[in-house]
Protein backbone atom coordinates (compact mmCIF):
# COMPACT_ATOMS: atom_id res chain seq x y z
CA UNK A 1 0.00 0.00 0.00
CA UNK A 2 2.70 2.67 0.65
CA UNK A 3 4.80 1.78 -2.54
CA UNK A 4 0.92 2.30 -4.55
CA UNK A 5 0.94 5.93 -2.92
CA UNK A 6 4.98 6.64 -3.69
CA UNK A 7 4.27 5.82 -6.97
CA UNK A 8 0.94 7.73 -7.43
CA UNK A 9 2.47 10.45 -5.60
CA UNK A 10 5.64 10.40 -8.16
CA UNK A 11 3.03 10.08 -11.06
CA UNK A 12 1.18 13.37 -10.62
CA UNK A 13 4.21 15.27 -9.66
CA UNK A 14 5.40 14.26 -13.04
CA UNK A 15 2.09 14.93 -14.85
CA UNK A 16 2.29 18.29 -12.88
CA UNK A 17 5.40 19.02 -14.06
CA UNK A 18 4.31 18.06 -17.63
CA UNK A 19 1.99 20.11 -17.40
CA UNK A 20 4.20 23.42 -16.28
CA UNK A 21 6.60 22.87 -18.59
CA UNK A 22 4.00 22.51 -21.43
CA UNK A 23 2.59 25.58 -20.53
CA UNK A 24 6.04 27.59 -20.00
CA UNK A 25 6.18 25.87 -24.30
CA UNK A 26 3.54 27.52 -25.10
CA UNK A 27 4.39 30.80 -23.68
CA UNK A 28 7.74 31.16 -24.74
CA UNK A 29 6.27 30.21 -28.67
CA UNK A 30 3.86 32.78 -28.19
CA UNK A 31 5.95 35.17 -27.22
CA UNK A 32 8.33 34.19 -30.14
CA UNK A 33 11.29 33.26 -27.43
CA UNK A 34 12.87 30.84 -29.86
CA UNK A 35 16.06 30.00 -28.76
CA UNK A 36 15.11 30.07 -25.09
CA UNK A 37 12.41 27.78 -25.94
CA UNK A 38 14.89 25.96 -28.09
CA UNK A 39 17.52 25.64 -24.63
CA UNK A 40 13.99 24.52 -22.92
CA UNK A 41 12.93 21.55 -24.77
CA UNK A 42 16.44 20.25 -25.08
CA UNK A 43 16.68 19.93 -21.50
CA UNK A 44 12.88 18.64 -21.06
CA UNK A 45 13.79 16.07 -23.85
CA UNK A 46 16.94 15.49 -22.20
CA UNK A 47 15.03 13.57 -19.29
CA UNK A 48 12.20 12.16 -21.50
CA UNK A 49 10.93 12.50 -24.71
CA UNK A 50 7.68 14.00 -24.68
CA UNK A 51 5.05 14.91 -27.82
CA UNK A 52 4.82 18.48 -26.44
CA UNK A 53 8.75 19.13 -26.15
CA UNK A 54 9.55 17.20 -29.31
CA UNK A 55 6.63 19.43 -31.08
CA UNK A 56 7.62 22.62 -30.18
CA UNK A 57 11.48 21.41 -30.75
CA UNK A 58 10.35 20.96 -34.55
CA UNK A 59 8.08 24.39 -34.71
CA UNK A 60 11.00 25.96 -33.03
CA UNK A 61 13.69 24.41 -35.25
CA UNK A 62 11.06 25.79 -38.45
CA UNK A 63 10.94 29.51 -36.80
CA UNK A 64 14.26 29.90 -37.08
CA UNK A 65 14.91 28.51 -40.19
CA UNK A 66 16.44 25.44 -39.37
CA UNK A 67 14.63 23.39 -41.90
CA UNK A 68 17.03 20.09 -41.83
CA UNK A 69 16.58 19.91 -38.26
CA UNK A 70 13.03 20.78 -37.93
CA UNK A 71 12.71 18.11 -41.12
CA UNK A 72 14.09 15.55 -38.54
CA UNK A 73 12.24 16.23 -35.19
CA UNK A 74 8.94 16.45 -37.43
CA UNK A 75 9.52 12.44 -38.58
CA UNK A 76 10.08 11.54 -35.29
CA UNK A 77 7.23 13.07 -33.58
CA UNK A 78 5.24 11.34 -36.52
CA UNK A 79 7.12 8.05 -35.40
CA UNK A 80 6.66 8.00 -31.87
CA UNK A 81 3.15 9.67 -31.46
CA UNK A 82 -0.07 10.36 -32.80
CA UNK A 83 -1.69 13.37 -31.57
CA UNK A 84 -4.35 14.79 -33.53
CA UNK A 85 -3.82 18.27 -33.31
CA UNK A 86 -0.36 18.58 -33.57
CA UNK A 87 -0.03 16.03 -36.74
CA UNK A 88 -1.01 18.93 -39.42
CA UNK A 89 1.86 20.99 -38.38
CA UNK A 90 4.42 18.02 -38.42
CA UNK A 91 3.56 17.06 -41.54
CA UNK A 92 3.13 20.32 -43.24
CA UNK A 93 6.81 20.49 -41.89
CA UNK A 94 7.90 17.20 -43.92
CA UNK A 95 5.71 17.95 -47.06
CA UNK A 96 8.04 21.14 -47.49
CA UNK A 97 10.86 20.34 -46.20
CA UNK A 98 11.26 16.85 -46.19
CA UNK A 99 12.22 14.07 -49.01
CA UNK A 100 10.11 13.60 -51.68
CA UNK A 101 8.85 9.84 -50.14
CA UNK A 102 8.31 11.48 -46.96
CA UNK A 103 7.11 14.93 -48.32
CA UNK A 104 4.22 12.24 -50.11
CA UNK A 105 3.06 10.72 -46.88
CA UNK A 106 2.86 14.03 -45.74
CA UNK A 107 0.73 15.22 -48.14
CA UNK A 108 -1.63 12.48 -48.62
CA UNK A 109 -1.92 13.34 -44.95
CA UNK A 110 -3.44 16.78 -45.34
CA UNK A 111 -4.79 15.61 -48.28
CA UNK A 112 -7.35 13.02 -46.46
CA UNK A 113 -7.83 14.91 -43.59
CA UNK A 114 -8.61 18.53 -45.72
CA UNK A 115 -5.76 20.21 -44.59
CA UNK A 116 -4.55 21.36 -46.98
CA UNK A 117 -3.89 24.80 -48.00
CA UNK A 118 -3.47 26.63 -51.10
CA UNK A 119 0.82 26.69 -50.84
CA UNK A 120 0.22 23.42 -49.31
CA UNK A 121 -1.37 21.92 -53.09
CA UNK A 122 1.41 24.02 -54.86
CA UNK A 123 4.20 22.11 -53.00
CA UNK A 124 2.33 18.71 -53.02
CA UNK A 125 1.92 18.65 -56.37
CA UNK A 126 5.49 18.77 -57.01
CA UNK A 127 5.77 16.45 -54.60
CA UNK A 128 3.52 13.92 -56.30
CA UNK A 129 5.53 14.99 -59.81
CA UNK A 130 8.75 14.36 -58.26
CA UNK A 131 7.42 10.48 -57.37
CA UNK A 132 5.86 9.34 -60.68
CA UNK A 133 2.32 10.21 -59.72
CA UNK A 134 1.23 12.03 -62.47
CA UNK A 135 -2.51 11.79 -62.71
CA UNK A 136 -3.19 12.72 -59.15
CA UNK A 137 -1.14 15.72 -59.48
CA UNK A 138 -2.92 16.20 -63.00
CA UNK A 139 -6.25 15.45 -60.27
CA UNK A 140 -4.94 18.11 -57.81
CA UNK A 141 -4.40 20.98 -60.30
CA UNK A 142 -7.43 20.35 -61.75
CA UNK A 143 -9.61 20.48 -58.57
CA UNK A 144 -7.47 23.60 -57.23
CA UNK A 145 -7.25 25.80 -60.60
CA UNK A 146 -10.81 27.29 -60.32
CA UNK A 147 -9.68 29.04 -57.05
CA UNK A 148 -6.24 30.11 -58.50
CA UNK A 149 -4.68 33.32 -60.68
CA UNK A 150 -3.22 32.74 -63.61
CA UNK A 151 0.14 33.63 -61.77
CA UNK A 152 -0.59 31.38 -59.85
CA UNK A 153 -1.12 28.32 -61.85
CA UNK A 154 1.89 29.10 -63.46
CA UNK A 155 3.65 29.48 -60.57
CA UNK A 156 2.57 25.88 -59.58
CA UNK A 157 3.20 24.22 -62.68
CA UNK A 158 7.16 25.90 -62.85
CA UNK A 159 7.24 24.77 -59.47
CA UNK A 160 5.98 21.41 -60.02
CA UNK A 161 8.29 20.99 -62.80
CA UNK A 162 5.11 20.65 -65.71
CA UNK A 163 5.58 19.77 -69.19
CA UNK A 164 7.66 22.61 -70.56
CA UNK A 165 4.34 23.20 -73.55
CA UNK A 166 2.11 23.63 -69.91
CA UNK A 167 4.38 26.00 -68.69
CA UNK A 168 4.34 28.45 -72.16
CA UNK A 169 1.03 28.25 -72.51
CA UNK A 170 0.79 29.52 -68.86
CA UNK A 171 3.06 32.57 -69.84
CA UNK A 172 0.91 32.96 -72.53
CA UNK A 173 -2.69 33.21 -70.74
CA UNK A 174 -0.75 35.87 -68.42
CA UNK A 175 0.54 37.68 -70.75
CA UNK A 176 -2.51 37.96 -72.78
CA UNK A 177 -4.57 38.77 -69.23
CA UNK A 178 -1.71 41.85 -68.05
CA UNK A 179 0.55 42.28 -70.73
CA UNK A 180 4.31 42.94 -69.22
CA UNK A 181 2.85 43.23 -65.36
CA UNK A 182 4.92 42.69 -62.38
CA UNK A 183 3.71 39.05 -62.09
CA UNK A 184 4.21 38.42 -65.45
CA UNK A 185 8.26 39.27 -65.30
CA UNK A 186 8.24 37.19 -62.17
CA UNK A 187 6.79 34.04 -63.95
CA UNK A 188 8.66 34.89 -67.20
CA UNK A 189 12.52 35.01 -64.98
CA UNK A 190 11.30 31.49 -63.03
CA UNK A 191 9.91 30.13 -66.15
CA UNK A 192 13.72 31.32 -68.17
CA UNK A 193 15.48 29.51 -64.70
CA UNK A 194 13.37 26.65 -65.15
CA UNK A 195 14.19 26.47 -68.71
CA UNK A 196 17.79 26.47 -68.59
CA UNK A 197 17.97 23.84 -65.76
CA UNK A 198 16.27 21.43 -68.41
CA UNK A 199 18.20 22.41 -71.09
CA UNK A 200 15.66 22.66 -73.72
CA UNK A 201 14.95 25.87 -74.92
CA UNK A 202 13.31 25.84 -78.63
CA UNK A 203 9.16 26.13 -77.23
CA UNK A 204 10.91 29.37 -74.99
CA UNK A 205 12.80 30.92 -76.74
CA UNK A 206 9.63 30.17 -79.73
CA UNK A 207 7.53 32.60 -77.07
CA UNK A 208 9.95 34.98 -76.91
CA UNK A 209 10.27 36.08 -80.46
CA UNK A 210 6.51 35.33 -80.69
CA UNK A 211 5.67 37.53 -77.88
CA UNK A 212 8.40 40.12 -77.40
CA UNK A 213 6.61 43.96 -78.65
CA UNK A 214 9.41 46.01 -77.95
CA UNK A 215 9.06 46.90 -74.48
CA UNK A 216 12.02 47.93 -72.62
CA UNK A 217 11.47 46.39 -69.25
CA UNK A 218 10.68 42.73 -71.21
CA UNK A 219 13.88 42.99 -72.69
CA UNK A 220 15.78 43.70 -69.67
CA UNK A 221 14.60 40.36 -68.59
CA UNK A 222 14.99 38.71 -72.13
CA UNK A 223 18.53 39.84 -71.59
CA UNK A 224 19.36 38.59 -68.45
CA UNK A 225 17.56 34.98 -69.77
CA UNK A 226 20.08 35.00 -72.45
CA UNK A 227 23.01 35.91 -69.87
CA UNK A 228 21.76 33.20 -67.52
CA UNK A 229 22.18 31.15 -70.69
CA UNK A 230 25.50 31.99 -71.75
CA UNK A 231 24.15 33.10 -75.07
CA UNK A 232 26.06 36.88 -74.86
CA UNK A 233 25.37 38.10 -78.05
CA UNK A 234 21.44 37.98 -77.11
CA UNK A 235 21.95 39.29 -73.83
CA UNK A 236 23.64 42.29 -75.29
CA UNK A 237 20.96 42.82 -77.88
CA UNK A 238 18.58 42.84 -75.40
CA UNK A 239 20.10 44.96 -73.04
CA UNK A 240 21.02 47.73 -75.50
CA UNK A 241 17.63 48.11 -76.42
CA UNK A 242 16.12 48.39 -72.83
CA UNK A 243 19.24 51.12 -72.46
CA UNK A 244 16.76 54.54 -72.94
CA UNK A 245 14.17 53.30 -70.27
CA UNK A 246 16.62 51.58 -68.05
CA UNK A 247 19.65 53.43 -68.36
CA UNK A 248 21.53 52.11 -64.68
CA UNK A 249 20.14 49.26 -64.76
CA UNK A 250 21.21 48.37 -68.60
CA UNK A 251 24.40 49.93 -68.08
CA UNK A 252 25.01 47.83 -65.09
CA UNK A 253 24.32 45.02 -67.29
CA UNK A 254 26.36 45.81 -70.11
CA UNK A 255 29.48 46.90 -67.60
CA UNK A 256 28.91 42.98 -65.97
CA UNK A 257 29.19 41.76 -69.93
CA UNK A 258 32.07 43.91 -70.89
CA UNK A 259 34.15 42.62 -67.65
CA UNK A 260 33.44 38.72 -69.15
CA UNK A 261 34.31 39.27 -72.35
Amino acid sequence: MKGLKITLLLSLSFFILTSCANEEFSSLYRKGEYEKLLQEVQISLSNEITDEALYYKALTLYQTERYIEANNAALLYKKLFDKKEHLPTINRIILYYGEDEDALFAGEYLQSFSKLTKDDSVEYYRVLNANGRIQEATNLLISISPSMTQSELAFMRINGHSPIYQIIEDLKGLYEEEGISDSFIYIFNLAGQEIIRRDDYKEFEDFINNFYNSNSRFALNIGDYYYAKGDIKLAHYYWSISYNDYEEAANNRLTLLNRDL
